[in-house]
């Protein structure tokens, strides 16, 4: 597993929309960063067209060493809720279990999200949480929450 400088970690924390969202008193999730078509947006207003490719890179914290494997999701809601797109996976792509999560230890993991070409324009919202590998049961953070918003926005028609 590579190592990065701590000064290239630093650029990276730089880049990202802080966040504070601590999960069962375990995780934390400390930022986000969104490209749309590889362009950087800001978490408050997201500018999506159908076909964008959306990455959502994720910096989590471990705060403790982590008992259970949990898979990582973000979704991206259409309004009423229904689903547009998501990218759900063990951390880091499968290399990184939360079983090997060190305290103190920082990861940033990426998801891709490509949006349905033929979606009409419509008012989105972007979420991401954890849920437990084995029984599917998505985990809680601190305000009692199983997803965090990461941004809103608009699905605007081409």
């Amino acid at each position: 597993m590579p190592h990065y400088p701590i000064t290239i970690l630093q650029a990276i924390s730089r880049a990202m929309t802080p966040l504070n969202e601590t999960l069962n008193e375990q995780t934390r999730l400390a930022g986000v960063r969104l490209l749309v078509n590889g362009a950087p947006v800001t978490a408050e207003w997201l500018p999506l067209h159908p076909g964008d490719e959306l990455i959502v890179t994720l910096q989590w914290e471990a705060l403790v060493g982590i008992p259970r494997d949990y898979t990582m999701f973000v979704h991206l809601l259409a309004g009423d809720g229904a689903l547009l797109a998501q990218h759900d996976s063990a951390p880091l792509w499968g290399t990184r279990p939360t079983t090997t999560w060190q305290p103190g230890e920082m990861l940033l993991d990426r998801h891709v999200l490509t949006l349905p070409t033929d979606a009409p324009p419509m008012a989105v919202r972007l979420l991401a949480g954890l849920y437990d590998s084995q029984t599917i049961e998505r985990q809680l953070f601190a305000n009692g929450q199983d997803a965090v918003l990461l941004a809103v926005g608009a699905l605007d028609g081409r």
